[in-house]
C-alpha cells in the first residue's frame, strides 16, 4: 500500500558502473517505511511466482524418508489474516499428491521482534484440521524459527539492518528498517572478470 525509501547519498563507481558492473564506493544507508495490507499480501501468495515456489518446496514428514517422499506433498491455497496486537494467522492446505487426502494446516502467532533484528513468535498455535498440533513439534518449530530468523546474520556478507518499529492491525503491517550495505557487499556479488 506504501512504500518510502530515504537514502542517504549514493556514491558508485562510474567507471565499473560503465562496464555493467554496480560497485559502491562508500557505504549505502536507507530508511524505509511499508505498509501492507492483507489484500496485497494474499494477492501476492497466491500468485505464480510464490505458487512455483510452493511446488518445489521438499517435505520431509518422517526421518529418514527417501527422496520420492518429500515430493510426495504440496502446499496450496496460502491465506493469511491480520489479527490485532501483532498477531496474524496463517493457513495452508497439505495435499498428499498420491491419496489427493488434503489437510488443513492453521497456523496463529503473535510476532514480536527484539533487539531490532530478532523475530520472535509469541503464543504460537497449530492446527492440524482443526486438532491441535503436539506440544513438542510446535516446541521445535518455535524454537527454530526464534533462533534462526535474524536480521544478524546478513551481517557477515556486509549488511546491517534493524527494524525501527513493527505493528500488525486487523488492517495492515507497518514496518520502518534501517539498512547499511557495505560496498564489500555488492563487490563479493558482482560478477568476476
Amino acid at each position: 500500500a506504501r512504500l518510502e525509501i530515504e537514502t542517504d547519498t549514493v556514491d558508485l563507481d562510474v567507471g565499473k558502473l560503465q562496464q555493467g558492473e554496480v560497485l559502491l564506493e562508500a557505504p549505502f544507508q536507507a530508511a524505509v517505511n511499508l505498509e501492507l495490507t492483507e489484500q496485497d499480501l494474499n494477492a501476492f501468495l497466491n500468485s505464480s511466482f510464490v505458487n512455483t515456489r510452493l511446488s518445489d518446496l521438499r517435505f520431509n514428514l518422517l526421518p529418514g524418508a527417501r527422496e520420492a517422499e518429500t515430493l510426495r506433498y504440496r502446499l496450496n491455497n496460502p491465506q493469511l489474516d491480520f489479527l490485532d496486537n501483532n498477531r496474524l494467522k496463517l493457513q495452508v492446505d497439505l495435499q498428499d499428491t498420491l491419496s489427493e487426502e488434503i489437510l488443513v494446516l492453521s497456523a496463529e502467532t503473535g510476532i514480536a521482534i527484539t533487539g531490532g533484528y530478532q523475530l520472535v513468535l509469541l503464543e504460537p498455535e497449530i492446527l492440524v484440521d482443526e486438532v491441535p498440533a503436539p506440544p513438542q513439534i510446535l516446541r521445535q518449530i518455535v524454537t527454530g524459527v526464534n533462533q534462526s530468523v535474524s536480521l544478524e546474520l546478513l551481517e557477515d556478507s556486509g549488511v546491517t539492518a534493524r527494524v525501527l518499529s513493527f505493528e500488525i492491525t486487523q488492517d495492515e503491517l507497518t514496518l520502518a528498517l534501517f539498512a547499511r550495505v557495505e560496498p564489500a557487499f555488492l563487490a563479493q556479488s558482482s560478477p568476476q572478470d
